[in-house]
């Protein structure tokens, strides 16, 4: 008796489960992941970048056993388009920071280079110097190129808007 009444209680969770998830609840879900992650994303730690893209996945799959309207897709369509130019923006800074730190290391290492071979100080100081040039220039156009990415996604997201 104890097996059947847990077997009832088990069917009742998967069958509410089951109901719950609509096509619109699908939408609803990757409309509030996007929402969370254009507020959060500033912030977020690998782990928490992780999880968010496993959610995304999971909604993924909720929208794929689902059918849609015209109308319907073009909404699921635009936020996620939104959620990769949130996705590829803060890639392009993690990309900025990881560069950043890269071209510190290959200056250190010069520098140790330079001090192992008898360089002067101000041979040192130039290798230097024209590292952080070169860094502060790639930084500035690799955040040239996330604004200019994040504008024409919302350019290509209002003309969407639009159509609707």
């Amino acid at each position: 008796m104890k097996k059947l009444m847990i077997f009832a209680v088990v069917m009742t969770m998967f069958a509410a489960m089951v109901a719950c998830s609509t096509p619109q609840s699908a939408i609803n879900d990757l409309e509030s992941l996007v929402e969370k992650v254009e507020k959060n994303r500033k912030e977020y730690t690998d782990e928490e970048w992780t999880t968010v893209l496993k959610e995304y996945s999971t909604i993924n799959e909720e929208l794929k056993a689902n059918e849609y309207t015209d109308e319907e897709l073009k909404e699921i369509g635009r936020l996620k388009g939104r959620y990769m130019g949130l996705l590829t923006k803060s890639a392009m800074k993690v990309a900025g920071s990881q560069l950043k730190t890269f071209f510190k290391q290959l200056e250190g290492g010069m520098e140790g280079l330079g001090e192992e071979l008898g360089a002067s100080s101000k041979e040192l100081e130039g290798i230097a110097e024209g590292l952080e040039d070169e860094m502060e220039g790639l930084e500035e156009v690799m955040d040239d190129f996330a604004d200019k990415l994040e504008e024409g996604l919302k350019g290509f997201i209002e003309a969407f808007d639009e159509e609707k």
